[in-house]
């Protein structure tokens, strides 16, 4: 299943619900998305910068590093 930043045309509340319903399938599931507040449910991270990947791993590990692309991104996100 493929999403492609399907959750930017929804509220909180109904993105909560998505990602709780996705995650309980155990399938495989693409999720592209400029929204990070659900990212850390998800299994596994691709992290994409001018269409190039500079990031790959388990969302608890990347945002562990402070190195990370990853993290400063959800800095920013939870900024923002």
């Amino acid at each position: 299943l493929v999403l492609d930043d399907t959750l930017s045309a929804v509220d909180q509340k109904t993105e909560v619900t998505l990602m709780e319903n996705l995650c309980a399938q155990r399938s495989g599931i693409l999720l592209v998305t400029h929204r990070l507040s659900e990212i850390k449910r998800l299994g596994y991270v691709l992290v994409f910068q001018n269409g190039k990947l500079i990031e790959e791993g388990k969302p608890e590990i990347l945002g562990s590093r402070s190195d990370s692309a990853f993290t400063r991104a959800l800095e920013a996100y939870s900024h923002g």
